[in-house]
């Protein structure tokens, strides 16, 4: 399960997975926080024992960052550390629909994340580090998804308060040939939701060719209305799934030219494969709590 949240007028967010394979009995964790002024915490950790008290009905949980059910059956998230603490609960705008909607990306989904879903709502609790704390009451984006088997791929879901919400995503497969999948655009308000036709998807990626300064993505309506979401990068960080490099980055994003500010997280695999990367422009690559450089 994964889920990216950000309070644009606090300035923080985070982004956290957590991953289970009760087949080997491992598990792992991606789990980040930060902040527009630098304050960045990591903890990206691969092959620990499943504890049996963080595997239920009501807890999916590893080295100190857990899902759990909320008393309203929602979901909620909770992060334990010596430098970091969080407690969220999510209420979301929709239940979670399916990534995956057209023919090529459903075949290919059999091997990515067969029940890869998405959901876009609001986040409400508490978010505390080594050197400050706040009550947090903004939108989330979350996902859940399987395991990857992509070359590369940029996935930008993107909400704005309760107005609108979608999920652009184009994959890049190891034959070479692109899948792009068609986005979904929401509007939490009314309620509806429409299919569009992907045209363009463009991150702008930094001298280092790991992290992004943000991106545009270009797509159209059945209507024939086309829409631009232009990305700019707040902070972003770099998790590792086995020999599998995900850069997740935290954005705020415009549509067209409204006045409606929201937040996506620009998601990127770059096919970095078994290459160790220790070090990004803009993006926490190290576990603890280093401060960003000053750009």
């Amino acid at each position: 399960m994964f889920v990216v949240w950000y309070d644009r007028r606090r300035g923080v967010g985070g982004a956290h997975r957590v991953g289970q394979e009760t087949t080997t009995g491992m598990c792992n964790l991606s789990s980040a926080v930060v902040t527009a002024d630098g304050l960045r915490w990591r903890q990206d950790r691969d092959g620990m024992p499943i504890d049996p008290a963080d595997r239920s009905k009501q807890r999916l949980a590893a080295g100190g960052t857990a899902f759990v059910s909320t008393d309203a059956n929602g979901l909620g998230l909770e992060v334990r550390d010596d430098d970091e603490s969080v407690d969220l609960a999510f209420e979301g705008f929709y239940h979670p629909v399916p990534v995956w909607n057209s023919p090529e990306a459903e075949a290919v989904a059999q091997t990515i994340a067969p029940n890869h879903a998405e959901s876009s709502g609001r986040a409400r609790g508490l978010w505390g580090s080594a050197t400050r704390s706040s009550t947090l009451m903004r939108s989330i984006t979350a996902t859940t998804r399987g395991g990857p088997r992509l070359v590369d791929h940029h996935q930008p879901p993107l909400v704005c308060r309760n107005r609108w919400s979608a999920s652009v995503v184009f994959g890049h497969r190891a034959t070479g040939a692109g899948v792009p999948v068609d986005p979904r655009w929401r509007d939490s308000r009314r309620r509806k939701s429409r299919a569009g036709r992907i045209l363009d998807i463009v991150p702008l990626v930094e001298a280092d060719g790991v992290s992004h300064r943000g991106g545009t993505a270009v797509w159209n309506l059945p209507s024939g209305e086309s829409l631009t979401m232009r990305c700019t990068t707040t902070d972003g960080m770099i998790f590792r799934q086995k020999d599998f490099v995900l850069i997740e980055t935290i954005c705020e994003v415009r549509l067209d030219d409204s006045h409606d500010v929201g937040f996506c997280n620009l998601e990127m695999s770059n096919g970095i494969g078994r290459r160790k990367v220790s070090q990004a422009l803009r993006a926490v690559a190290v576990n603890g709590l280093p401060r960003r450089p000053r750009r």
